[in-house]
């Protein structure tokens, strides 16, 4: 059975659709949780949920203020990337030692076991 075009077009309508649904349930999730008072998350399984939406939207918010912020220079960002890949590197080199050591104990164990 083949695909047609009016089917790939009906397909993506209800894609679509169903997150334009999810996108304003997600708003009114926010919007309650926006209006809850401390506490009130642990009235129930709604309540958290509008709750939490609405401490995400905080967050989500805040991370886009960071993202954007102009303050960091390309300088600052490509130390900081630096600084990342050398702790990153020790660590590696960290479980490289702890795998070796496993494997040289476990050789020792199947030599005994043989």
């Amino acid at each position: 059975m083949a695909l047609t075009n009016d089917d790939f077009m009906k397909f993506l309508a209800a894609w679509q659709l169903v997150h334009e649904t999810a996108d304003e349930g997600l708003k009114a999730a926010i919007a309650r949780g926006e209006e809850q008072s401390t506490g009130e998350m642990s009235m129930g399984p709604g309540a958290f949920v509008d709750g939490l939406a609405a401490q995400v939207e905080v967050l989500k918010e805040e991370l886009k203020d960071e993202l954007s912020n102009p303050e960091v220079t390309p300088e600052e960002a490509d130390q900081d990337l630096t600084e990342r890949v050398e702790r990153l590197s020790f660590e590696v080199g960290a479980l490289r030692g702890q795998l070796e050591s496993m494997n040289a104990t476990l050789d020792a164990l199947a030599a005994r076991t043989l």
